[in-house]
Protein backbone atom coordinates (compact mmCIF):
# COMPACT_ATOMS: atom_id res chain seq x y z
CA UNK A 1 0.00 0.00 0.00
CA UNK A 2 2.82 2.43 0.90
CA UNK A 3 3.96 2.13 -3.00
CA UNK A 4 1.10 2.24 -4.67
CA UNK A 5 0.59 5.82 -2.48
CA UNK A 6 4.10 6.79 -3.58
CA UNK A 7 2.85 6.06 -6.98
CA UNK A 8 -0.61 8.47 -6.63
CA UNK A 9 1.90 10.91 -5.28
CA UNK A 10 4.10 10.69 -7.72
CA UNK A 11 1.22 10.85 -10.89
CA UNK A 12 -0.10 13.93 -8.69
CA UNK A 13 3.16 15.77 -9.46
CA UNK A 14 3.17 14.57 -13.00
CA UNK A 15 -0.18 15.82 -13.18
CA UNK A 16 0.25 19.30 -11.97
CA UNK A 17 3.64 19.12 -13.94
CA UNK A 18 1.47 18.85 -16.86
CA UNK A 19 -0.61 22.12 -16.18
CA UNK A 20 2.07 24.29 -15.99
CA UNK A 21 3.84 23.17 -19.08
CA UNK A 22 0.58 23.38 -20.84
CA UNK A 23 -1.05 26.21 -19.20
CA UNK A 24 1.67 28.19 -17.49
CA UNK A 25 1.42 30.51 -14.31
CA UNK A 26 -1.38 32.05 -16.45
CA UNK A 27 -4.87 33.68 -15.96
CA UNK A 28 -6.32 30.16 -17.76
CA UNK A 29 -4.05 28.07 -14.81
CA UNK A 30 -5.72 29.93 -12.03
CA UNK A 31 -9.15 29.79 -13.42
CA UNK A 32 -8.68 25.77 -13.26
CA UNK A 33 -7.52 26.04 -9.86
CA UNK A 34 -10.12 27.96 -8.61
CA UNK A 35 -12.86 25.84 -10.79
CA UNK A 36 -11.51 22.75 -9.58
CA UNK A 37 -10.86 23.49 -6.23
CA UNK A 38 -14.88 24.54 -5.51
CA UNK A 39 -16.45 20.86 -6.07
CA UNK A 40 -13.20 19.88 -3.68
CA UNK A 41 -14.50 21.90 -1.27
CA UNK A 42 -17.72 19.87 -0.68
CA UNK A 43 -16.28 16.36 -1.46
CA UNK A 44 -13.50 16.94 1.19
CA UNK A 45 -16.35 18.06 3.37
CA UNK A 46 -19.09 15.21 2.43
CA UNK A 47 -17.51 12.30 0.63
CA UNK A 48 -14.42 11.61 2.03
CA UNK A 49 -15.00 13.92 5.31
CA UNK A 50 -17.72 13.67 6.93
CA UNK A 51 -19.31 10.28 4.68
CA UNK A 52 -16.17 8.01 5.01
CA UNK A 53 -15.87 8.73 8.57
CA UNK A 54 -19.26 8.05 9.89
CA UNK A 55 -19.45 4.99 7.54
CA UNK A 56 -16.81 2.85 8.19
CA UNK A 57 -17.43 2.37 11.67
CA UNK A 58 -21.26 1.49 10.92
CA UNK A 59 -20.60 -1.25 8.42
CA UNK A 60 -16.92 -2.68 9.73
CA UNK A 61 -18.90 -4.76 12.30
CA UNK A 62 -21.10 -6.20 9.47
CA UNK A 63 -18.63 -6.68 7.20
CA UNK A 64 -17.69 -10.20 6.52
CA UNK A 65 -20.39 -11.64 8.32
CA UNK A 66 -22.60 -13.59 6.37
CA UNK A 67 -25.90 -13.40 8.95
CA UNK A 68 -25.52 -9.78 8.71
CA UNK A 69 -24.73 -9.58 4.71
CA UNK A 70 -29.07 -8.54 4.07
CA UNK A 71 -28.00 -5.65 6.89
CA UNK A 72 -24.87 -4.81 5.52
CA UNK A 73 -26.53 -4.63 1.91
CA UNK A 74 -29.32 -2.43 3.25
CA UNK A 75 -27.28 -0.22 4.72
CA UNK A 76 -24.89 0.20 1.31
CA UNK A 77 -27.72 0.68 -1.07
CA UNK A 78 -30.21 2.76 1.41
CA UNK A 79 -26.83 5.49 1.71
CA UNK A 80 -26.49 5.22 -1.95
CA UNK A 81 -29.86 6.38 -2.44
CA UNK A 82 -30.46 9.15 0.18
CA UNK A 83 -26.54 10.38 -1.18
CA UNK A 84 -27.42 10.07 -4.99
CA UNK A 85 -30.22 12.64 -3.88
CA UNK A 86 -28.04 14.97 -1.87
CA UNK A 87 -25.36 15.45 -4.45
CA UNK A 88 -28.01 16.24 -7.26
CA UNK A 89 -29.36 18.95 -5.32
CA UNK A 90 -25.62 20.34 -4.87
CA UNK A 91 -24.68 19.49 -8.11
CA UNK A 92 -27.48 21.26 -9.66
CA UNK A 93 -27.35 24.58 -6.87
CA UNK A 94 -23.68 24.68 -7.55
CA UNK A 95 -24.01 25.33 -11.36
CA UNK A 96 -26.60 27.69 -10.95
CA UNK A 97 -25.56 29.47 -8.20
CA UNK A 98 -21.39 28.89 -9.97
CA UNK A 99 -21.03 32.47 -10.62
CA UNK A 100 -22.01 33.22 -6.42
CA UNK A 101 -19.14 30.68 -5.58
CA UNK A 102 -16.85 31.94 -7.60
CA UNK A 103 -16.63 35.20 -6.40
CA UNK A 104 -16.43 33.69 -3.02
CA UNK A 105 -13.24 31.68 -3.59
CA UNK A 106 -11.64 34.76 -6.19
CA UNK A 107 -13.37 38.05 -5.95
CA UNK A 108 -10.07 39.32 -7.71
CA UNK A 109 -10.79 37.99 -11.25
CA UNK A 110 -13.35 40.15 -11.28
CA UNK A 111 -10.78 42.89 -12.29
CA UNK A 112 -9.07 40.47 -15.51
CA UNK A 113 -11.34 40.86 -18.26
CA UNK A 114 -12.75 37.81 -19.21
CA UNK A 115 -11.37 35.67 -16.54
CA UNK A 116 -14.11 35.35 -13.80
CA UNK A 117 -16.48 34.24 -16.66
CA UNK A 118 -13.70 31.53 -17.90
CA UNK A 119 -13.79 30.48 -14.11
CA UNK A 120 -17.69 30.09 -13.96
CA UNK A 121 -17.55 28.26 -16.96
CA UNK A 122 -14.85 25.51 -16.15
CA UNK A 123 -16.81 25.54 -12.48
CA UNK A 124 -20.26 24.55 -14.15
CA UNK A 125 -18.30 21.94 -16.52
CA UNK A 126 -16.34 20.38 -13.49
CA UNK A 127 -19.16 20.53 -10.55
CA UNK A 128 -20.62 16.96 -11.62
CA UNK A 129 -17.10 15.46 -10.50
CA UNK A 130 -18.70 15.88 -7.12
CA UNK A 131 -21.26 13.01 -7.64
CA UNK A 132 -18.50 10.86 -8.98
CA UNK A 133 -15.98 11.46 -6.03
CA UNK A 134 -18.63 11.17 -3.74
CA UNK A 135 -19.81 7.45 -5.24
CA UNK A 136 -16.21 6.66 -4.96
CA UNK A 137 -16.15 7.63 -1.35
CA UNK A 138 -18.43 5.18 -0.63
CA UNK A 139 -17.31 1.86 -2.68
CA UNK A 140 -13.82 3.08 -0.50
CA UNK A 141 -15.84 2.98 2.46
CA UNK A 142 -17.63 -0.47 1.37
CA UNK A 143 -13.87 -1.79 0.49
CA UNK A 144 -12.29 -0.32 3.32
CA UNK A 145 -14.48 -1.97 5.76
CA UNK A 146 -14.05 -5.31 4.18
CA UNK A 147 -10.32 -4.57 4.42
CA UNK A 148 -9.37 -4.29 1.23
CA UNK A 149 -7.04 -0.82 1.08
CA UNK A 150 -4.54 -1.54 -2.35
CA UNK A 151 -7.12 -0.57 -4.82
CA UNK A 152 -8.90 2.36 -3.40
CA UNK A 153 -5.20 3.95 -2.54
CA UNK A 154 -4.83 3.73 -6.00
CA UNK A 155 -7.63 4.90 -7.99
CA UNK A 156 -6.25 8.36 -7.76
CA UNK A 157 -3.32 7.85 -10.24
CA UNK A 158 -6.27 6.78 -12.82
CA UNK A 159 -7.32 10.46 -11.95
CA UNK A 160 -4.16 12.02 -12.20
CA UNK A 161 -2.89 10.24 -15.23
CA UNK A 162 -6.21 10.99 -17.29
CA UNK A 163 -5.83 14.66 -16.72
CA UNK A 164 -1.91 15.01 -17.34
CA UNK A 165 -2.72 13.06 -20.64
CA UNK A 166 -5.43 15.15 -22.05
CA UNK A 167 -3.38 18.10 -21.05
CA UNK A 168 -0.63 17.14 -23.33
CA UNK A 169 -2.74 15.62 -25.87
CA UNK A 170 -4.99 18.71 -26.56
CA UNK A 171 -2.43 21.21 -25.52
CA UNK A 172 -2.37 23.02 -28.88
CA UNK A 173 -6.08 23.32 -28.80
CA UNK A 174 -6.02 27.11 -26.75
CA UNK A 175 -9.44 28.01 -27.63
CA UNK A 176 -11.11 24.55 -26.16
CA UNK A 177 -8.55 23.58 -23.28
CA UNK A 178 -10.46 24.97 -20.69
CA UNK A 179 -13.43 22.58 -21.83
CA UNK A 180 -11.01 19.33 -22.64
CA UNK A 181 -9.47 20.15 -18.92
CA UNK A 182 -12.90 20.55 -17.50
CA UNK A 183 -13.84 16.89 -19.51
CA UNK A 184 -10.80 15.29 -18.32
CA UNK A 185 -11.45 15.62 -14.57
CA UNK A 186 -14.94 14.18 -15.32
CA UNK A 187 -13.49 11.57 -16.93
CA UNK A 188 -11.15 10.73 -13.93
CA UNK A 189 -13.79 11.02 -11.47
CA UNK A 190 -15.92 8.48 -13.19
CA UNK A 191 -12.69 6.18 -13.66
CA UNK A 192 -12.19 6.75 -10.30
CA UNK A 193 -16.15 4.92 -8.87
CA UNK A 194 -15.68 2.56 -12.13
CA UNK A 195 -12.70 1.04 -10.79
CA UNK A 196 -13.89 0.12 -7.43
CA UNK A 197 -17.34 -1.22 -8.60
CA UNK A 198 -16.42 -4.94 -9.60
CA UNK A 199 -14.69 -4.89 -6.55
CA UNK A 200 -17.65 -4.62 -4.39
CA UNK A 201 -19.61 -6.38 -6.66
CA UNK A 202 -16.95 -9.40 -5.66
CA UNK A 203 -17.97 -9.22 -2.30
CA UNK A 204 -21.06 -9.88 -2.82
CA UNK A 205 -23.27 -6.93 -2.60
CA UNK A 206 -25.38 -5.74 -5.47
CA UNK A 207 -25.20 -2.46 -6.10
CA UNK A 208 -28.43 -0.58 -6.17
CA UNK A 209 -30.05 3.18 -4.80
CA UNK A 210 -32.34 1.36 -2.24
CA UNK A 211 -35.04 4.43 -1.99
CA UNK A 212 -36.91 2.70 0.78
CA UNK A 213 -32.85 3.00 2.60
CA UNK A 214 -33.97 6.22 3.42
CA UNK A 215 -36.31 5.31 6.34
CA UNK A 216 -33.45 2.45 7.97
CA UNK A 217 -32.64 3.51 11.52
CA UNK A 218 -28.84 2.51 10.23
CA UNK A 219 -28.73 5.05 7.46
CA UNK A 220 -30.13 7.71 9.41
CA UNK A 221 -27.48 7.34 12.13
CA UNK A 222 -24.98 7.35 9.60
CA UNK A 223 -26.38 10.55 8.60
CA UNK A 224 -26.98 11.63 11.74
CA UNK A 225 -23.22 10.61 12.94
CA UNK A 226 -21.88 12.98 9.55
CA UNK A 227 -23.29 16.04 10.83
CA UNK A 228 -20.61 16.37 14.08
CA UNK A 229 -17.87 16.35 11.17
CA UNK A 230 -18.94 18.65 8.33
CA UNK A 231 -18.29 22.21 10.60
CA UNK A 232 -14.47 20.48 11.94
CA UNK A 233 -13.82 19.69 8.55
CA UNK A 234 -15.30 22.59 7.28
CA UNK A 235 -12.26 24.64 9.31
CA UNK A 236 -9.60 23.20 6.86
CA UNK A 237 -11.72 24.57 3.71
CA UNK A 238 -12.40 28.02 5.18
CA UNK A 239 -8.93 28.55 5.54
CA UNK A 240 -8.08 27.52 1.76
CA UNK A 241 -10.76 29.80 0.80
CA UNK A 242 -9.16 32.44 2.40
CA UNK A 243 -5.48 31.92 1.34
CA UNK A 244 -7.43 31.39 -2.59
CA UNK A 245 -9.48 34.91 -1.90
CA UNK A 246 -5.89 37.07 -1.11
CA UNK A 247 -4.01 34.86 -3.79
CA UNK A 248 -6.93 36.16 -6.41
CA UNK A 249 -5.90 39.88 -6.04
CA UNK A 250 -1.73 38.88 -6.66
CA UNK A 251 -2.35 38.82 -10.60
CA UNK A 252 -1.55 36.41 -13.22
CA UNK A 253 -0.51 33.31 -11.86
CA UNK A 254 -0.84 33.80 -7.95
CA UNK A 255 -3.59 30.94 -7.37
CA UNK A 256 -1.42 28.89 -9.74
CA UNK A 257 1.75 29.17 -7.35
CA UNK A 258 -0.45 28.85 -4.20
CA UNK A 259 -2.02 25.42 -4.84
CA UNK A 260 1.87 23.93 -6.30
CA UNK A 261 3.30 25.47 -2.58
CA UNK A 262 0.03 23.51 -1.25
CA UNK A 263 0.26 20.32 -3.17
CA UNK A 264 4.10 20.38 -1.38
CA UNK A 265 3.01 20.77 2.13
CA UNK A 266 0.17 18.18 2.11
CA UNK A 267 2.85 15.31 0.95
CA UNK A 268 3.28 14.22 4.06
CA UNK A 269 -0.26 14.65 5.47
CA UNK A 270 -1.66 12.92 2.11
CA UNK A 271 0.94 9.99 1.99
CA UNK A 272 1.58 8.75 5.05
CA UNK A 273 -0.98 10.18 8.02
CA UNK A 274 -4.67 9.68 5.40
CA UNK A 275 -3.42 6.25 4.40
CA UNK A 276 -2.23 5.08 8.75
CA UNK A 277 -5.72 6.45 9.62
CA UNK A 278 -7.82 5.10 6.51
CA UNK A 279 -6.35 1.60 7.79
CA UNK A 280 -6.95 2.72 11.57
CA UNK A 281 -10.90 3.67 11.13
CA UNK A 282 -12.01 0.12 10.16
CA UNK A 283 -9.49 -1.86 12.73
CA UNK A 284 -11.05 0.65 15.21
CA UNK A 285 -14.49 0.10 14.68
CA UNK A 286 -14.51 -3.52 15.15
CA UNK A 287 -12.45 -3.55 17.86
CA UNK A 288 -14.54 -1.50 19.86
CA UNK A 289 -17.45 -4.18 19.05
CA UNK A 290 -15.86 -7.02 19.78
CA UNK A 291 -12.59 -6.51 21.78
CA UNK A 292 -13.26 -3.05 23.52
CA UNK A 293 -10.03 -3.44 26.00
CA UNK A 294 -7.57 -3.60 22.56
CA UNK A 295 -9.22 -0.32 21.04
CA UNK A 296 -6.91 2.07 23.12
CA UNK A 297 -3.59 0.70 23.00
CA UNK A 298 -4.43 0.71 18.96
CA UNK A 299 -5.13 4.26 18.81
CA UNK A 300 -1.97 4.97 20.85
CA UNK A 301 0.24 3.08 19.09
CA UNK A 302 -0.93 4.49 15.68
CA UNK A 303 -0.87 8.30 17.40
CA UNK A 304 2.90 7.42 18.19
CA UNK A 305 3.96 6.17 14.94
CA UNK A 306 2.23 9.48 13.20
CA UNK A 307 3.99 11.78 15.33
CA UNK A 308 7.28 9.77 14.88
CA UNK A 309 6.89 10.31 11.60
CA UNK A 310 5.42 13.81 11.08
CA UNK A 311 7.08 15.85 13.48
CA UNK A 312 10.56 15.70 12.38
CA UNK A 313 9.10 17.11 8.98
CA UNK A 314 8.09 20.22 10.96
CA UNK A 315 11.49 21.18 11.58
Amino acid sequence: MAVVTMVSRLTGWIRDKALFWVLGASDLNDAFRVAFRIPNAFRALLAEGALHAAFVPALSPLAGREEKRREAQELICGLLAVLLVILATIVGLGMVFAPLLVRLFAEGYAEVPGKLEVTVLMTRVMFPYLGFISVAALLQGVLNSHDRFLLPAATPIFFNLTLAGMAFFFAADSDQIALWLGGAVLIGGALQAAIQWPAVRSLGIRLHPLWAGARDPAVRRVLILMLPGIPVLGISQINQLISTRFASFLGEGGVSILSGAYRVTELMFGGIVVQMTTVLLPVLSRQLKQEPEEAPKTLLDTIGLISFVTLPTAV
